[in-house]
C-alpha cells in the first residue's frame, strides 16, 4: 500500500513538473523580432518571414518561394502545409493566398478566391482548410472584405453568419480555424468597426468583447489571433492610455492576462492544443523579442 501511495504521490509531482509554466525566448535568423506568428501541435514555430523553427531540433530553414511578390506567412499546421499571402511589390495592384506543402519543400498551390484581385489567407488547420478573407463590392457598390473557407477539392465558400443576430454586423475576414470547424475572425459596421468573433460554420457568430470594457468604441483594440482545439482563444488588446499591447488568453470563458517574467508587454500569436503560447514581447531593455510560452512538455514538444 505504502508503494502504491508513493507511486501515485510521484507520478503526480511529475504531473506537476510538467505543467511549469516556463518562457522562452526565440530569435529567428534574419534578425526578426516580432515573433511567431503561428505554431502547429508538434512544437514547430513560424515567422511572418516564412522562417520555420523545427521542433526536433531547433534549427531554422526558410520557406523557398517561387513566386516574385512579396511573401508573409500566416499558419502551419501538423503536416507542416505552410500558408500566407502574396502581394503585388507596390502594395496594392494585387494579392493572393499560398500554400507551401511539406515545410515549402512541396509544390506551392495559389489560393485566389474566384473572380477577385485581392485574397489573403491567414490560417490552416489540421485537414487542410484554410481560411483568410477577399476584397469586393458589397450591394451598393462599395468595397468592402468577407471571409472565406476553402478545402481542396471543395469550391470556396464565403462566410455571412451575422453577429449575434443583428444584419448590420458583417464579417470582414477570418483570421484562424481549429480541426472542429471552429473559427474566428473580425467584424464589423461603421458604429462598430472592430468586433471580434468566435463562430463555427453553422453559425451564427459571437462577439468576443474587449476584455474589461463592455461598450464597443471605447478606445481599446482588441485582437484574436489564434484558437485551439479546445476552443481557447489567444489575442491581445490595447488600451487607450497604456502604450503597449496586453497578451490575453481566454479558457473556459475565463480571461486572463499575459505577462513574460521581466514585465513589458505582450502579443498573443497562437495556442496549440496544449495550451503553449507563441507570440513577441517587448520590455525596455531588450526591445522585442519572440517568445514561446511553455505549459505542457513531450517529447515532441519540449521546453528546450
Amino acid at each position: 500500500m505504502t508503494k502504491v501511495l508513493f507511486a501515485v504521490a510521484f507520478c503526480t509531482l511529475l504531473s506537476t513538473l510538467g505543467q511549469a509554466v516556463t518562457w522562452q525566448r526565440i530569435t529567428f535568423p534574419d534578425g526578426t523580432n516580432n515573433g511567431p506568428v503561428a505554431m502547429n501541435d508538434i512544437g514547430d514555430l513560424l515567422s511572418s518571414t516564412c522562417y520555420v523553427r523545427s521542433h526536433i531540433n531547433g534549427t531554422f530553414e526558410q520557406v523557398t518561394n517561387q513566386y516574385p511578390d512579396v511573401l508573409t506567412c500566416t499558419g502551419i499546421n501538423n503536416a507542416g502545409t505552410v500558408v500566407g499571402t502574396e502581394v503585388s511589390p507596390d502594395g496594392t495592384s494585387y494579392s493572393y493566398g499560398i500554400e507551401f506543402p511539406n515545410y515549402g519543400n512541396g509544390t506551392a498551390q495559389l489560393i485566389i478566391y474566384p473572380n477577385t484581385v485581392h485574397t489573403y489567407v491567414n490560417g490552416i488547420n489540421n485537414f487542410g482548410t484554410i481560411v483568410g478573407s477577399y476584397n469586393h463590392l458589397d450591394g451598393n457598390g462599395n468595397p468592402t472584405s468577407s471571409g472565406f473557407i476553402y478545402r481542396e477539392p471543395l469550391p470556396y465558400r464565403p462566410v455571412y453568419q451575422p453577429i449575434y443576430g443583428s444584419d448590420l454586423l458583417a464579417i470582414l475576414g477570418l483570421s484562424g480555424i481549429n480541426d472542429d470547424g471552429t473559427f474566428i475572425g473580425s467584424g464589423g459596421d461603421y458604429y462598430n468597426p472592430n468586433v471580434m468573433f468566435i463562430a463555427n460554420t453553422n453559425g451564427p457568430a459571437v462577439q468576443i468583447n474587449t476584455p474589461g470594457a463592455e461598450l464597443p468604441g471605447d478606445g481599446d483594440t482588441f485582437v484574436i489571433a489564434g484558437i485551439n482545439i479546445h476552443g481557447s482563444i489567444v489575442g491581445s488588446y490595447v488600451q487607450s492610455l497604456v502604450p503597449g499591447p496586453v497578451g490575453v488568453l481566454i479558457e473556459n470563458g475565463v480571461t486572463r492576462y499575459l505577462q513574460p517574467p521581466d514585465g513589458g508587454f505582450v502579443q498573443s500569436n497562437a495556442i496549440d492544443k496544449w495550451g503553449n503560447i507563441a507570440g513577441s514581447a517587448q520590455e525596455t531593455r531588450d526591445g522585442n523579442y519572440g517568445f514561446v510560452r511553455w505549459v505542457k512538455c513531450t517529447p515532441k514538444v519540449g521546453c528546450k
